[in-house]
């Protein structure tokens, strides 16, 4: 084991968490990491415990193309999720970098990790010296970030209401992780892991810094498009496949690193995981840049890279290397055939209208014409289109909509289905 990743266990066997803490809101005692050497498999692992999750951590972790990972790696670490309610938690790769040895291989510690990505088999996290070591030593205080990314560009709407729009996105538990460094964030996730938690707190992050007059002015979202298809390429775009009303930002992190950010406004009201897209670019021979400076910026590139694998569109780029096919993010397309084969049988125009906006918004399709039974066995009321799994119904009478309600079902006028679009949209994703 390298030093590096002998200091990553020191550090996690130190490590104090309090719950509550970030938010000032300290409602729990103290949890101590209980981290014991196990043998897994015939291989000397880890076993950590921290407060309610249990977590097996392998040691020195061939990835590649049996894991459905593309560009072959072997991990530092592989933390993987004990206990029950664990189903929905993905193991997690884990890179503890130094400078020193991965100044010369930036491009590939991107595409490795990508490709990791890709696979939809794990999490993957980066842990610099710079973020292990003041953990693992004893009495040092722990030195602010550098480059801090997330706390650039805030945007008028959230400095006048800050603790509002946390609440609208309801990842207020978070607030205060921005200013702290990757192995903090490992260990918060670690103690409470919670992948919607992450995916609000990151769509938060890209809509806080979101710049507000790109809105309406279409030759920001030209520059914006313009210089992401450099990077990325058409096609990585246009899989993201969203509708006016949008925002973009462009930050200026560093030098060497900058942070392209657009949002679907539409789908940011309804919190969906597809509602941003970010871009993260780092380049070594960028103007005013330096050897210290692009070190900096490397490390909150890794930072920023283990915040946005929570969203179903990010990308992570180094210099000019071109995004490689297996790593373009594609649209969900697998309903969209059964989508087209019931419009002809939809005759409301106002159903009609908002279809497009269902069909890529990852909802099952549903029945149209639908007809709900009386207790007798008659037509007690017909639905232009229904979910029946979930009990939804879209009516164009006053008659049917009364008649599916009082049979337990959630139904809604077809005239009203543009306006309430986000209250129906959760139930039909449940």
């Amino acid at each position: 084991d390298s030093e590096l990743e002998k200091n990553f266990i020191e550090a996690i066997r130190k490590y104090r968490f309090k719950p509550g803490t970030l938010t000032n809101q300290h409602d729990g005692e103290t949890v101590f990491p209980i981290l014991r050497q196990e043998i897994f498999d015939g291989q000397t692992g880890y076993l950590l415990q921290i407060g309610a999750q249990k977590w097996r951590i392998a040691t020195q972790v061939d990835l590649n193309e049996t894991d459905n990972i593309s560009i072959s790696s072997k991990a530092d670490f592989v933390f993987y999720p004990l206990g029950r309610n664990t189903s929905s938690l993905k193991p997690i790769v884990v890179f503890t970098d130094g400078w020193e040895y991965h100044q010369d291989r930036l491009g590939l510690d991107f595409d490795q990790r990508l490709a990791i990505l890709r696979s939809q088999n794990y999490y993957c996290w980066s842990c610099t010296w710079d973020d292990v070591n003041p953990h693992y030593q004893e009495d040092i205080a722990i030195p602010p970030l550098p480059i801090n990314a997330l706390t650039q560009n805030f945007n008028e709407r959230y400095l006048k209401a800050p603790t509002k729009i946390y609440d609208q996105y309801q990842c207020r538990t978070l607030s205060g992780l921005e200013n702290q460094d990757s192995f903090v964030w490992l260990m918060q996730y670690l103690a409470e892991p919670d992948p919607e938690l992450w995916q609000k707190w990151a769509l938060f992050r890209t809509a806080i810094q979101a710049d507000l007059d790109s809105v309406k002015e279409s030759s920001k979202q030209t520059d914006w498009t313009r210089q992401v298809q450099e990077i990325i390429g058409e096609e990585a775009l246009s899989e993201w496949d969203v509708s006016p009303p949008r925002f973009t930002q462009i930050i200026h992190v560093s030098p060497e690193l900058r942070l392209y950010q657009s949002g679907d406004l539409n789908r940011h009201q309804q919190r969906q995981n597809s509602a941003s897209f970010v871009t993260i670019h780092l380049q070594s021979e960028a103007p005013d840049s330096s050897s210290q400076s692009l070190k900096h910026s490397w490390r909150e590139a890794l930072r920023l890279l283990n915040l946005y694998q929570f969203l179903d569109y990010a990308y992570w780029l180094y210099d000019r290397n071109s995004l490689s096919p297996d790593f373009i993010i594609k649209a969900p397309r697998e309903n969209i055939q059964a989508w087209e084969d019931i419009k002809p049988l939809i005759m409301d125009q106002a159903v009609l209208m908002v279809l497009p906006q269902l069909m890529t918004k990852n909802v099952p399709v549903p029945e149209p014409g639908y007809e709900l039974e009386d207790p007798s066995g008659g037509i007690a009321a017909i639905a232009e289109l229904a979910w029946i799994n979930c009990q939804v119904a879209l009516t164009t009478t006053a008659e049917d909509h009364n008649s599916f309600l009082a049979q337990g079902w959630h139904s809604w006028r077809c005239q009203d289905f543009f306006d309430q679009l986000p209250a129906i949209l959760p139930r039909l994703q449940e």
